[in-house]
């Protein structure tokens, strides 16, 4: 039985959409767009009830509009802890954006992932202890932001930013004291968050990875386009493959991990 239906008007890019809801206490939060118009909502789970919502301006220059310079976030946001409060995190198509949970304003904001393609974020942020790291879509920047800042600290959360770096749709994971993110041409990047250099990177499966990687235990999983499924350590002095699993379908999703079993789509 349909408990409620939500029109959140029509959206159109040359790369469709892309953002999932994020649900916490009874609130599902989205990352709405892009399109003429992007917005981040908060929508009450249990009726259906706009409880907030935040518009993301369109900064692109005159000039920029008529040269159809591509723009958008497909940025599935994250909740995480900002100093002595939750914070809802989301990159946006020129910068990083921390939204009040309740009310929606803009706790503060960082600039640094437009790019020399364009402006755009596909992958969500990554939280490695008081670092939040996000990289740009095709080919934009990999940006390190500090958690927690206050007083004179809050006016430059910017820790490091590397232009055109890979470009990736799968979001990372942070573990041993390292970010691991896939690139779309199936890569394996071993990141030091302090200084957002790569401690290694190698190909890990064949074809593309389009899948976020998740982390399970004392192993990270990543699902490669060609269907395979790679296990593997992680360890910041090089790649350690545990397992590799075939299914011999292609897939773009992110494996699902619930009660010990693993879940996947083709």
């Amino acid at each position: 039985e349909l408990a409620w239906s939500r029109d959140l008007g029509e959206f159109r890019h040359i790369w469709g959409y892309g953002s999932s809801p994020v649900i916490r206490e009874g609130v599902v939060y989205l990352n709405t767009g892009p399109g003429t118009r992007t917005f981040m909502t908060a929508i009450d789970l249990k009726s259906g009830e706009t409880l907030w919502e935040t518009d993301e301006p369109d900064v692109r220059t005159p000039e920029e509009l008529e040269s159809r310079r591509i723009a958008g976030s497909w940025c599935t946001p994250i909740i995480t802890e900002d100093g002595d409060r939750p914070l809802l995190v989301c990159g946006q198509p020129t910068r990083v954006v921390a939204y009040d949970l309740e009310t929606g304003s803009i706790a503060w904001t960082c600039d640094g992932i437009r790019g020399t393609r364009g402006n755009l974020t596909y992958s969500s942020p990554v939280v490695a202890g008081d670092t939040c790291v996000f990289v740009g879509g095709w080919e934009g920047p990999t940006l390190g932001v500090k958690l927690g800042a206050t007083g004179p600290e809050a006016g430059s959360r910017q820790l490091w930013r590397h232009a055109a770096q890979m470009s990736n749709c799968a979001s990372g994971a942070y573990m041993n004291g390292r970010i691991f993110i896939p690139d779309m041409r199936g890569i394996l990047w071993c990141i030091d968050p302090a200084t957002g250099l790569p401690d290694w990177k190698k190909r890990v499966a064949r074809g593309g990875t389009w899948g976020s990687i998740v982390s399970a235990g004392d192993r990270m999983y990543l699902l490669a386009q060609s269907g395979t499924t790679v296990v593997f350590k992680a360890d910041a002095e090089g790649l350690e493959v545990l397992a590799e699993n075939e299914i011999d379908e292609a897939t773009n999703s992110t494996l699902a991990v619930v009660d010990g079993e693993i879940y996947l789509r083709t």
